[in-house]
């Protein structure tokens, strides 16, 4: 689908109700290609993604997300037991496909590039028909042993996810725009 940038910008919303069938895995592929092209510090092209469709892993992740965030946000140690996973929404909402991103822990623009990649990936697969929607990562809900059985480098992190899949329902709403007036010195 061929949009222009304008209708890129103004028509991709973050979804929070997704469709449980899963993408194409080829459409999921061109997305992620055609995010390649994402601006990056120093031109280091560091992300290391991981496409997850598992969707007992999906659950646990997203849980252990739902969890981190309220706990980081409380001030309180990031430590997540089975009792809290218990209760917890996930923080995937349902999404058939999550990428996790995973960056240089001792890279100062890690984050930066992280998100930025995340937007150009959401910028891209809304250009392909798919609905998207960036959460923020806190603390390592991946763990230990699925950050092995997805080889991510030693010395990375997970910075954020990048859900994917059809949407549910009708297109969220345009909120209006909030931004205070720009300053011209």
């Amino acid at each position: 689908m061929d949009i222009s940038l304008e209708a890129a910008l103004t028509g991709r919303r973050s979804v929070r109700a997704f469709a449980a069938e899963s993408p194409p895995r080829e459409m999921v592929a061109e997305a992620l290609r055609l995010a390649e092209f994402a601006p990056n510090a120093g031109n280091r092209q560091q992300i290391w993604r991981v496409v997850c469709a598992d969707s007992a892993t999906l659950a646990r992740v997203g849980r252990t997300q739902t969890v981190l965030r309220a706990k980081f946000n409380a001030g309180k140690p990031l430590v997540v037991t089975e009792a809290e996973l218990a209760i917890a929404a996930s923080a995937f909402y349902d999404a058939p496909v999550a990428v996790a991103l995973f960056a240089p822990s001792r890279f100062h623009f890690a984050a930066a590039d992280a998100y930025v990649y995340a937007q150009t990936l959401c910028l891209s697969a809304f250009g392909l028909g798919l609905a998207s929607c960036i959460v923020g990562g806190v603390g390592d809900a991946v763990g230990a042993d699925n950050g092995r059985k997805w080889r991510v480098p030693e010395g990375y992190a997970p910075q954020c996810y990048v859900l994917l899949g059809a949407q549910r329902g009708p297109l969220p709403a345009v909120h209006p725009r909030k931004y205070p007036p720009v300053v011209w010195a």
